[in-house]
């Protein structure tokens, strides 16, 4: 009888504290507001986010700590070539480093560290550019054991190209890459390099919007191009704007609103897309001389420009999206989406769903 009675207790402390639990529902959070993406950040953001504790936890996989830095903004939207593992194990890896805050992080630059096959290097103390203040690296592998990176420094200079024959020592050598005739400067690059020994190098940036110290060019306020090179960055093709991604189209482009795919062989793509255009691919399988857009998600507003406000709430990327090459040569994209209004004046608001 003892034992049956300290059964309906033990079960009925069981009921009660099921109980005291309410249902997780999913409601709309409140309306957030983002001004064009064509207003990207490249100055003084410090402690964007509180650190993850859940990954830092022992209850997961060790991280390797690579380099540590004072400036926190690596990314608007997309991310950039930061890592490459070669074949033999080995590794590499950038990011966006500062150690001096100083009110405008002035030693700003790349910061460098490389993976041996055993370890990874003693933590950078210094960015690998000699004087020249920088940010936003792009890292690929060049020639049969080399290395370049390419990035930028403000809306009125060029892109900046660091090189060097042996991956993991040895000095850079450093070289600008100019911006197209009539454009004030470069920003956001990415890149990219494929070939036997990778000496095809490919890169996608956009020229300096407006909001970013720049001028319109060919009617895009930020213009997304192209630049090549088959010779490992000796000598350039020059940049050019490829069609479909012209102000027929869009209006301009916002700042690392696109990425990059890994090459597979002579097959090249990239992906693009933000709150107010198209997200779409732009492929090629002649190692760029030729090039086709796919839209996979259509932005009935491709040329809003604030004078009036949308119809109403419409799905859209967040300009955050990442691509993949299978070996099938099909292009595989994930892309962010967030619920948006066009309100006049240019700004977007919209109030984002929770899930699961």
């Amino acid at each position: 009888m003892k034992k049956i009675l300290l059964l309906f207790l033990t079960f009925g402390l069981v009921v009660s504290a099921f109980a005291q639990f309410k249902p997780i529902l999913n409601h709309p959070q409140g309306a957030v507001q983002a001004l064009r993406p064509t207003a990207q950040i490249d100055g003084q953001v410090v402690g964007m986010q509180t650190p993850n504790f859940i990954v830092a936890s022992d209850a997961t996989l060790p991280d390797e700590v690579i380099m540590t830095t004072t400036y926190d903004l690596q990314t608007n939207s997309s991310n950039q070539e930061r890592l490459f593992r070669y074949d033999d194990g080995t590794m590499a890896g950038v990011a966006t480093f500062s150690h001096d805050y100083g009110g405008s992080f002035p030693d700003r630059g790349t910061g460098y560290n490389y993976f041996n096959g055993t370890s990874w290097g003693t933590q950078p103390t210094a960015k690998i550019e000699a004087s020249t203040r920088t940010g936003w690296p792009a890292y690929a592998p060049l020639g049969p054991n080399g290395e370049i990176v390419v990035n930028h420094s403000t809306g009125t200079l060029p892109l900046y190209i660091l090189r060097r024959d042996t991956r993991g020592s040895g000095d850079w050598t450093q070289t600008e890459m100019a911006p197209p005739a009539g454009a004030a400067g470069l920003l956001w690059p990415r890149m990219v390099t494929n070939g036997a020994d990778h000496m095809n190098v490919h890169i996608i940036a956009l020229t300096s919007p407006t909001t970013n110290g720049g001028v319109e060019w060919n009617d895009l306020d930020g213009a997304l191009i192209y630049n090549r090179s088959l010779d490992g960055g000796d000598t350039w093709d020059g940049w050019v704007l490829l069609d479909g991604m012209t102000s027929t189209e869009y209006l301009g482009f916002g700042g690392d609103a696109y990425a990059w795919a890994q090459p597979l062989g002579n097959t090249l793509a990239f992906v693009v897309g933000d709150s107010f255009n198209d997200q779409f691919i732009m492929k090629s399988t002649d190692n760029g001389d030729t090039w086709t857009k796919t839209i996979i998600w259509d932005c009935p507003y491709d040329l809003w420009t604030g004078v009036d406000s949308t119809d109403g709430h419409f799905y859209s990327s967040d300009g955050s999206s990442a691509a993949a090459i299978g070996p099938d040569g099909i292009v595989h994209v994930l892309f962010g989406l967030q619920y948006s209004f066009g309100a006049i004046g240019g700004g977007t608001i919209g109030p984002l769903t929770t899930t699961g």
